[in-house]
């Protein structure tokens, strides 16, 4: 046949074939068009082309390209929604809109079962999940390079450009703290702080049998009471009471003035069935 002449099937020349000197046009105006490969010696289909095959839906509207350098593209309502190129996919949103992959398991038939990871255009990054009905953040990261962690869609931490929040109980090798920040295990936990200037090391530990706290290194020891010495240890163990020069094994210095007074510096009570009270100072 010549250009632009069809070759017309049908009681109503429904179905059409036909080239323009350019293109070649299959055209079908009635039911739907089938291409079966059936048989029983039947095998692939392939569609070949030496650029682009694209897809169109109702109006024209773009549903599927297949790129010629391979890549594919997938559209909604005319906008392309997911692009695959050289380092993986791209999944786009609309413009001011969310881009998101819904992950729906076991026939998405529970609500439990439905999860989704997305990005607005506002820079926040989430993984969220369905519970009883309604969708709960479970991580979500910021542009500003923010982190945040969720449980039951209450924030429980946080990063910070100074650090982290916690908010809550923090447990180390406890699913249950009681408290802020709980750690327990086996073996003597603990909780060690050292200030790398000149190594410093202070610690505390729970082990089978006490409590402690103190120095890790060879360092004095000192506890205080409304930012100053109340307690101070040296590095030769000698013990200083209200000051850091300890001169003995026990030092006790007060500063507190008395006139024609006594302050107790030092009290030793021991009670039985009476009371009996000895105290020395000056």
């Amino acid at each position: 046949l010549a250009d632009s002449v069809s070759a017309q099937f049908g009681t109503g020349n429904d179905l059409a074939i036909n080239h323009n000197g350019s293109d070649t046009n299959i055209l079908n105006s009635k039911g739907d068009l089938y291409i079966h490969n059936t048989g029983a010696d039947a095998d692939d289909i392939n569609i070949r082309a030496q650029d682009d095959i694209n897809l169109q839906v109702q109006n024209g509207e773009a549903g599927i390209n297949i790129i010629g350098n391979g890549g594919v593209e997938l559209y909604y309502d005319n906008v392309k929604t997911f692009e695959t190129h050289s380092l993986g996919i791209k999944v786009i949103g609309d413009e001011g809109g969310t881009a998101q992959i819904d992950i729906q398991p076991d026939q998405a038939d529970d609500n439990a079962d439905k999860w989704k990871v997305g990005a607005t255009d506002s820079g926040h990054f989430f993984i969220s999940n369905k519970d009883s009905g309604a969708w709960d953040t479970n991580i979500e990261c910021n542009r500003s390079g923010n982190v945040e962690l969720y449980y039951d869609a209450n924030k429980k931490f946080e990063t910070l450009s100074s650090g982290a929040a916690v908010t809550g109980s923090l447990g180390i090798g406890t699913t249950s703290p009681d408290s802020n920040l709980d750690i327990e295990g086996s073996g003597s936990p603990e909780l060690r702080v050292t200030d790398t200037t000149n190594t410093v090391g202070a610690y505390i530990q729970s082990n089978d049998t006490k409590a402690i706290f103190g120095s890790r290194t060879n360092h004095p020891v000192q506890l205080e009471q409304n930012a100053g010495a109340a307690l101070y240890i040296d590095t030769s163990k000698n013990v200083g009471i209200g000051t850091t020069s300890v001169d003995s094994r026990m030092h006790v210095v007060t500063t507190t003035a008395k006139t024609n007074s006594i302050e107790h510096i030092l009290m030793l009570e021991h009670l039985s069935s009476g009371t009996t009270t000895t105290g020395f100072g000056t």
